[in-house]
């Protein structure tokens, strides 16, 4: 992805980022995720910046995500029966 170029300096002000993150669990230990971010910078951002907002960051969330998810305080029998309870959902639904 290309730097935007300069035009009235570097960027003070960014409107609102947009983002939508799907989740859609797969099977056993499987998740499919999409990602989708928008967001209009209104100027001029360095190449490594897009480069992270583009590149590294969506792997940070989901890597952080993941860290908290599978902390010991999240992992109760109510969540496990839950997620148990959603993936045969989902299978009956594919099927």
């Amino acid at each position: 992805m290309a730097s935007l170029q300069p035009d009235n300096g570097l960027v003070d002000e960014m409107t609102p980022i947009t983002y939508i993150l799907r989740l859609k669990v797969l099977g056993a230990g499987k998740t499919y995720v999409r990602y989708e971010v928008n967001l209009d910078p209104g100027g001029w951002l360095p190449q490594w910046t897009c480069n992270f907002c583009v590149r590294d960051a969506p792997i940070a969330m989901l890597q952080g995500m993941k860290r908290r998810i599978t902390e010991n305080k999240f992992l109760n029998k109510e969540f496990k029966d839950a997620q148990t309870r959603l993936w045969h959902a989902q299978r009956r639904n594919n099927h």
